[in-house]
């Protein structure tokens, strides 16, 4: 007696080609649930149709060719030809657009782009396929007095120019307002005046600051991306002096460019100067006293100046950027450097707890944070403030997209990696973002 091992596809097919008894064994479940084996040499017939599980759900075997969605090299079709898969088709949508969650690194997005919000389940390398033209690319824009053209960040880029990181432009994350300028751009080239110290306002993205460093500060026109570049060296006003935290001793000195090796920066005033000075304290556990919100930011600071790395960031330190960011920088994003700070201050691992994506943080309740959220009015150095339209966690979860943290009590400075066109961990003001913050702010205490 032949016993044929049959997909239910199969199965009447074996018995009537056979005219026996044939085993019919029900299609596996559960944990690596792949296509059903069958046996090539009996039939030759592929498994087109069966029954499997991928990481991210349940679909069935098909031509890599024919899937719209997530199509797993692994063998979750084991008897089937290589170009056959498990495919999990998973639909997304962005803004009244509709897609197709796909992997980055191993399907592509052919004929459309990436979105790189969370729109899909599973790691970051699975993301939202959008097919066609992008809402919103093409569309005029305005920065200041400035004109420009909505592009996608990841497809167009903004040769000759810089992509300015407001909300300008509909559509999603990827879409940002380019601005063709040169020397003309709004503010470039004025000067700046930073207590007793002059300079000149120049592009953080595009200019640099060499011999110097810019203040975050609100010292020239324009966008976030023009800053006042200082030059000086420690003639800088501070610099040197000496400072005073709660009977702890230390000296003024500039975060972007003297760093606090074998310390940390207090964020309090108490140092004369920009918001570049601040207090270095040396400590051998890197802050171990004073408010948990000001050790948090503190820590954050040590990072000045490292680039933004999209995806970049964990407990440890900086890391890669991911697709469909992936430019080759070793840095943070605006959540992973919050989320390491905490990490490295209170022990508390946000990346393992799901808290790591910024919607994931802001939406999550108290319980599940174990942190509390008060009214934006009532912010304090080192609480995370948070930045997405209407921050609605029912309507437009994925919406909140950006988070700092508050430098003074009250005050309008951010500590933040703010994004690829910027690249560089630094402070921006909170009310020159471009859009409002988000009602709540999280205090890690």
């Amino acid at each position: 007696m032949l016993s044929l091992l049959a997909t239910p596809k199969m199965h009447v097919l074996g018995l009537l080609l056979f005219n026996t008894a044939a085993t019919v064994l029900a299609v596996p479940s559960g944990p690596g649930e792949g296509a059903f084996p069958i046996n090539k040499g009996i039939l030759d017939i592929r498994a087109t149709g069966d029954a499997c599980t991928g990481t991210e759900g349940r679909g069935t075997c098909q031509k890599t060719s024919n899937c719209r969605g997530i199509s797993y090299p692994q063998p979750f079709c084991p008897n089937d030809p290589d170009d056959v898969q498990c495919c999990v088709e998973i639909s997304c949508n962005v803004g009244g657009r509709s897609g197709f969650c796909r992997s980055v690194s191993n399907n592509g997005c052919l004929g459309g782009t990436f979105d790189p919000g969370n729109y899909c389940p599973g790691s970051q390398d699975i993301q939202c396929c959008l097919k066609g033209s992008e809402t919103g690319v093409g569309a005029s824009c305005k920065v200041g007095s400035q004109s420009g053209i909505c592009r996608s960040v990841s497809k167009d880029g903004c040769a000759g120019g810089h992509f300015d990181p407001g909300n300008y432009c509909p559509g999603s994350q990827d879409v940002q307002c380019c601005l063709k300028s040169g020397s003309s751009e709004p503010g470039v080239g004025t000067s700046c005046r930073v207590g007793s110290q002059s300079g000149t306002c120049l592009s953080v993205s595009r200019d640099g600051c060499a011999g110097g460093h810019f203040d975050p500060g609100n010292y020239c026109p324009g966008s976030q991306d023009v800053q006042c570049c200082l030059k000086g060296g420690s003639s800088e006003p501070g610099v040197g002096s000496s400072c005073n935290v709660a009977g702890k001793a230390g000296t003024c000195l500039s975060v972007s460019r003297d760093g606090c090796a074998g310390g940390y920066f207090d964020p309090g005033n108490y140092c004369p100067g920009s918001q570049d000075v601040q207090c270095c304290l040396k400590s051998g556990t890197g802050g171990g006293g004073g408010d948990v919100g000001q050790r948090v930011l503190a820590k954050a600071m040590e990072a000045a100046g490292l680039p933004y790395a999209w995806g970049g960031g964990s407990c440890s330190g900086p890391s890669r950027d991911q697709p469909p960011y992936q430019y080759g920088e070793t840095g943070f994003d605006c959540s992973g450097l919050v989320c390491w700070a905490v990490c490295q201050v209170t022990g508390r691992n946000l990346f393992a707890a799901g808290l790591r994506v910024t919607h994931s943080m802001y939406c999550a309740s108290e319980s599940t944070l174990g942190y509390k959220k008060y009214p934006y009015s009532q912010r304090k150095a080192g609480d995370a403030v948070f930045f997405g339209g209407a921050c609605n966690c029912n309507t437009n979860r994925a919406g909140i997209h950006h988070v700092g943290l508050v430098m003074s009590d009250g005050g309008d400075m951010m500590w933040n990696a703010p994004n690829d066109d910027i690249n560089r961990v630094m402070a921006m003001s909170i009310s020159g973002f471009g859009e409002a913050p988000c009602p709540y702010v999280i205090r890690f205490t």
